[in-house]
């Protein structure tokens, strides 16, 4: 499987944030820097603000 935002796949221990609704995986340097300018997912652009609901989460690559 690969990030999205820059084509590379994921690999063992790397941290991947898997973002909330949509569940997508990207890896968390590029999802940070994506959503300091954008407040959607960049596969499917599900609002990612959605007010009770938790930013995101990280996890590390098996």
């Amino acid at each position: 499987t690969e990030c999205m935002i820059c084509l590379s796949d994921f690999r063992n221990g790397q941290m991947v944030r898997i973002l909330p609704h949509c569940s997508h995986g990207f890896h968390r340097k590029c999802i940070e820097q994506w959503l300091h300018s954008h407040t959607s997912c960049p596969i499917c652009r599900n609002a990612l603000l959605v007010p009770g609901s938790p930013e995101k989460t990280t996890a590390a690559v098996p």
